[in-house]
């Protein structure tokens, strides 16, 4: 079916393109025919009319004989006027008096001398179309007149069927090179539309084997400019779509390993404690607290899903320095630790300062963590050539060169972690996703024992107002 769809889709174009095409063609020979029968008409219109003049002028030339009436006058120009003119070959010259032809020329295909009784009357010059055993004849009758009377005529008839066929011959052949257009026009119209059909035919099989488990597939970008913009919007359609699938899976993925666990452990102490309220008392503080750890994890997730999305931040501009001084603040209520300021950037910078300020507390929290509570946690700023850099700096136990790029992953922490309420392993793996979401990215400088320094790096034209000040407070 869908392909009696395509099929028909690409013949439904093939046919309009040749109705296009055949009516065009069948327009331009019907003008062809009309320019050329009036081209016919107007130079034969021109021969008469130029054969009339003369007659007049022949006749206004001559002079009447003494005792000449108006009548023996004009029948004599008329005679002498075709004894001294020579017709064409497809002209007749016939001389008229009182509506009876008396002379004629010779050498005509055909004679109209019969047909000249209805010009007895006439004082002007009249054209008339006459059937003639030769066909059609084109007549002007160019009265000679005494006064306000007629004395004589001359009948001027031009036999067009000769020139005719002529012109209809003209038309077969522009007939016939009309359908050898068409042929080929045809051939062509049927290549062009499945050139035309092939890209959509691509995306109507694209969009056909696409399925949840398959969105890798990319069509070719080729065609028109119209077709190949359409095909540079469905792949990235796909892209997004690819991503947010992406997304989903890794969420429901993420979410069914991490929630498993303390899902478990609740139900274990549920189970365990049954309707004894002294053993459901004292299972309480575990069921609370992996509950708690499952809301943390749940908000971790969905900021990860999030993340991954074109709407993560909403960018404004931003001062530095208050933003790490508000930092500095929250930090002082993660822990024990001295919090100490390295360095204070002033400027302002174009940043989402709520995910800023979300990806900087999962670093001071994860210091905390790391840090003993006599140790020291540090935020610093800088602007450099082309970002702008805040840390985190602890001197807690430091991390191993080998596992710096592993921390970032999802899921992924310290031994002594996994314990309930603990650190799902989520928080590097938002810092990253924050960084990069605003075009830059995050790196750790640690070694064991030495504590660790993760700088988030954002590309900034920044608006420097004061210089950088070095502080270190409690």
């Amino acid at each position: 079916m869908a392909r009696t769809r395509r099929t028909s889709a690409r013949v439904r174009l093939f046919l309009t393109s040749l109705a296009l095409v055949g009516v065009a063609l069948l327009v331009t020979i019907a003008l062809l025919r009309q320019v050329l029968l009036r081209q016919l008409d107007d130079r034969v219109d021109r021969s008469l009319v130029q054969e009339a003049e003369e007659i007049t002028e022949f006749a206004a030339s001559s002079t009447p004989e003494p005792g000449e009436d108006p009548a023996t006058f004009a029948r004599r120009v008329l005679t002498e006027y075709l004894a001294t003119n020579v017709a064409d070959d497809q002209e007749s010259l016939v001389a008229v008096q009182d509506g009876i032809a008396f002379l004629r020329s010779a050498g005509a295909p055909g004679d109209v001398s019969g047909q000249v009784a209805e010009f007895a009357a006439t004082t002007r010059p009249r054209f008339v179309e006459l059937d003639t055993d030769a066909g059609p004849a084109r007549v002007l009758a160019q009265p000679i007149l005494d006064g306000e009377r007629q004395v004589g005529l001359l009948a001027i008839a031009w036999f067009t069927a000769a020139e005719r066929e002529l012109v209809e011959r003209t038309i077969r052949d522009a007939v016939a090179v009309a359908a050898a257009a068409f042929v080929a026009a045809a051939a062509l119209a049927w290549v062009a539309t499945g050139r035309i059909m092939r890209p959509v035919i691509l995306l109507a099989d694209t969009a056909r084997d696409i399925t949840e488990h398959d969105l890798h597939q990319r069509i070719p970008v080729e065609g028109s400019a119209e077709v190949a913009s359409l095909i540079v919007s469905f792949n990235t359609m796909l892209d997004r779509l690819e991503q947010v699938v992406g997304t989903q899976r890794t969420f429901l993925d993420d979410a069914g390993h991490e929630l498993r666990t303390p899902i478990t452990i609740i139900r274990g102490h549920l189970e365990l404690a049954g309707d004894d309220p002294e053993r459901f008392a004292a299972s309480r503080t575990v069921v609370m607290a992996e509950l708690d750890r499952m809301s943390r994890i749940v908000g971790d997730l969905l900021t990860l899903a999030k993340a991954e999305q074109v709407d993560l931040l909403a960018r404004r501009p931003v001062d530095v320095d208050e933003l790490v001084t508000d930092l500095r603040d929250r930090m002082r209520h993660l822990g024990p630790q001295q919090i100490e300021v390295d360095a204070l950037a002033a400027g302002v910078v174009q940043l989402d300062p709520d995910r800023i300020t979300q990806a900087v507390l999962n670093l001071a929290a994860n210091a905390v963590r790391h840090t003993p509570p006599d140790g020291t946690v540090a935020i610093g700023s800088r602007f450099t050539d082309d970002s702008f850099e805040i840390w985190v700096r602890d001197t807690g136990e430091g991390i191993d060169p080998s596992d710096h790029e592993a921390i970032f992953e999802r899921f992924r922490r310290s031994p002594g972690q996994r314990s309930p309420g603990g650190s799902a392993g989520l928080g590097l793996s938002i810092v990253r996703l924050v960084a990069r979401a605003h075009g830059g990215d995050v790196r750790v400088d640690s070694a064991p024992g030495e504590g660790a320094t993760f700088t988030i790096s954002i590309p900034a034209d920044p608006i420097p107002h004061e210089p950088e000040q070095t502080w270190h407070e409690s």
